[in-house]
């Protein structure tokens, strides 16, 4: 059998591997700890829960290390057998030690010894276990690393023949000193694993690119500090926070990478960010999202360091948290994924600055998630109308070549309309009448409205507030709103972030051949018991990622294969999804009342796409279009029930009225090509 290398070392700032992951609290005072020692005994690889430990190291003595000072430290390192690894157990001293700054302010720092387990002795030997989703390993709000409930393990450890793995363990203690009850008070950090295999990056990541996150999440503390059990609908509503931001990423090309909070995008930082579920108030400006309050100007740049292997990309950064990612062959553009705890259900999509402004000409696709609820504190109950609208998905599709007689633009949203339940104002349920479809047109030039400046901004005459930016390649990026209020004076509440797809007109089927990673936002309503409107409605808004593998192409269909992680931003449960299915290259119809079948697509921008046939729905359960160099895409699920984009308007409520369905399960991302 086949044996080779696989080192284990601990990147980031602290091992802390004994507690459920933790978010930044907005309710407490934190600090960051300086220092964190813990004793690693050993580690070994099992292929699953029931598989037999394979050993990586040992050490009777144990290795201690203070892993904020030295966040590189290695471990151990051995020699394994070449397979597929879901799930890894650490044994560690019970006893750990930590320092750092009061976060009282008593301006003395404070140092504790605690105990993993209160129940065993401070030198005996604990336990710990990750696992991937699928071997029951996830960031819910109850796992708490023990063989039964295992942290979660993104993806399988891979052990190749004829080359090294390198497994990185990545925690977090970011803000997890607290002050809870006029005390010091050490939180449980985040903690998570990656894997990789050593090889040359397909490019040097290097320069400055601008990129968008989305992230969703919920707290499973209360005010005091104290972690939440058997978490309520209504507890993890008010504790959840949407969140998009925008602005300048800059890589070293050596493996360094700084992202600067103190500078808005137009001064190559990130200091704006959209806030929803955080409540806000026309008298509480900081929740109406101009500066994110939980990185204020003071904390400085943020800085970490990234790996490349091949196409994929991991990044760490200091004080915790890690992104799986992957960038184009060029360079030129970078999509990621963070569902490694219960805050971090980030998606990351990034494109290189360009020299020069490149041509605004051809087809574009511009796919963007959104999420519009709004939660206002200062009310008796929070939602004091009967209506909220959540948007699901939205895809825009641009003809900038056209001059007026065709539409330049079709715009083709599903919408779900939510109500929500409260008695005594606690939030029971939700209650929706399902998703519906709205579609629109316009054939001004688009030239007339956009420009795009020699750094790839775009400037959008007719929505100033509008914030977006292309690459070289004419693939790009968009963010939420550059102003600070809505006309209504009631907060930026509409948290987006969107992805544009510069369209290869004239590919060909075998064009899409290969493995591609993907990194997706969802969002998707069902009506448990058949009826809607009755408050039984579930909803599931989160983050899904993966390998999708596409082989054999002939003349008509080409296979795919896919494996995902998908997690519910709500209630932090991580599912494992795999299928297959064929794939075939047709031409599609975009226009109001047009199917998209249409042939002749006259009133309609006719863009080629790739459909995915999945046998098991036995349905077409996605699209992907492709740019001109073969290494992007964009993927999105059906809009609608029949492919034909159809508006529901003004008189559509809750079901009645003229309405058309949408699709229940909005899925919109990015795809680049590994290999």
């Amino acid at each position: 059998m086949e044996r080779r290398n696989l080192i284990l070392t601990g990147l980031a700032v602290a091992l802390l591997v004994l507690f459920a992951g933790v978010m930044n609290s907005p309710h407490l005072e934190a600090e960051d700890p300086t220092g964190l020692e813990v004793t690693i005994y050993s580690a070994a690889l099992m292929t699953d829960s029931s598989g037999m430990p394979v050993e990586i190291f040992s050490d009777s003595g144990g290795i201690l290390s203070d892993l904020v000072a030295n966040p590189g430290d290695v471990f151990g390192q051995g020699q394994v057998p070449a397979g597929t690894y879901r799930r890894l157990k650490l044994v560690m001293k019970n006893q750990f030690s930590y320092s750092g700054p009061d976060p009282c302010g008593s301006g003395s720092p404070v140092t504790q010894t605690l105990l993993v387990d209160d129940s065993l002795p401070p030198d005996a030997q604990v336990e710990i276990y990750f696992a991937t989703a699928d071997d029951g390993g996830g960031t819910g709000w109850t796992n708490d690393g023990s063989s039964s409930s295992p942290f979660l393990l993104q993806s399988p450890v891979v052990v190749e023949a004829n080359a090294n793995t390198v497994v990185k363990m990545i925690f977090n203690t970011a803000d997890t000193l607290r002050c809870v009850n006029n005390s010091a008070e050490l939180l449980p950090p985040t903690v998570s694993l990656v894997d990789y295999v050593e090889e040359p990056g397909a490019c040097t990541l290097s320069g400055e690119y601008w990129f968008v996150h989305f992230n969703l999440s919920s707290d499973p503390y209360d005010d005091t500090g104290n972690l939440i059990q058997n978490p309520t609908l209504d507890d993890m509503f008010r504790n959840s926070m949407a969140i998009s931001g925008w602005g300048v990423a800059t890589f070293d090309g050596n493996g360094g990478i700084s992202v600067d909070q103190t500078k808005t995008f137009d001064q190559g930082g990130m200091a704006e960010h959209r806030h929803n579920l955080d409540s806000w108030d026309t008298t509480d400006a900081i929740d109406e999202g101009v500066v994110d309050p939980v990185n204020p100007s003071a904390q400085g740049p943020m800085t970490g360091t990234y790996v490349q292997s091949g196409n994929r990309v991991f990044l760490f950064f200091t004080g915790g948290g890690f992104l799986e990612g992957a960038v184009s062959s060029d360079c030129s553009t970078f999509v990621g994924a963070h569902v490694s705890d219960m805050r971090e259900n980030d998606v990351i999509y990034a494109v290189k600055k360009p020299s020069t402004a490149p041509p605004f000409t051809g087809k574009y696709l511009v796919a963007s998630p959104h999420f519009g609820l709004r939660y206002d504190e200062t009310q008796p109950n929070p939602y004091p109308s009967a209506g909220v609208t959540l948007q699901g998905s939205s895809l825009l599709v641009i003809d900038a070549d056209a001059q007026g007689q065709t539409p330049s633009t079709v715009e083709w949203r599903s919408v779900t309309d939510f109500s929500p339940v409260y008695i005594n104002s606690v939030l029971q349920n939700w209650s929706t009448y399902g998703s519906f479809e709205h579609v629109s047109s316009d054939s001004t030039p688009v030239g007339n409205f956009v420009t795009v400046q020699n750094d790839g901004l775009l400037d959008v005459a007719t929505d100033p507030s509008f914030f977006g930016a292309l690459n070289s390649r004419g693939n790009g990026i968009t963010g939420g709103q550059k102003t600070e209020k809505d006309p209504d004076n009631s907060g930026n509440h509409n948290v987006v972030t969107g992805f544009i797809l510069n369209v290869d007109e004239n590919p060909s089927l075998g064009d899409i051949e290969g493995r591609w990673f993907l990194s997706l936002v969802n969002t998707e309503v069902s009506d448990t018991d058949g009826t809607w409107g009755n408050g039984n409605e579930t909803l599931d808004f989160g983050v899904t990622y993966g390998d999708v593998t596409i082989t054999s192409c002939g003349s008509a269909t080409c296979d795919v294969s896919w494996s995902f992680i998908h997690k519910d931003s709500f209630s932090g449960l991580v599912d494992f999804d795999t299928g297959n299915g064929t794939i075939e290259l047709v031409t599609e119809c975009y226009g109001e009342d047009l199917p998209l079948s249409d042939a002749t697509c006259s009133g309609g921008i006719a863009i080629p796409v790739y459909k995915i046939y999945s046998p098991a729905d036995g349905a077409y359960v996605a699209r992907i279009a492709i740019d001109e160099t073969g290494d992007v895409g964009l993927v999105w699920t059906p809009i609608d029930t029949d492919d034909i984009p159809q508006n529901s308007d003004s008189s559509c409520s809750g079901g009645s009225g003229n309405c058309y369905p949408g699709s229940t399960d909005s899925t919109m991302g990015v795809a680049v090509r590994l290999q």
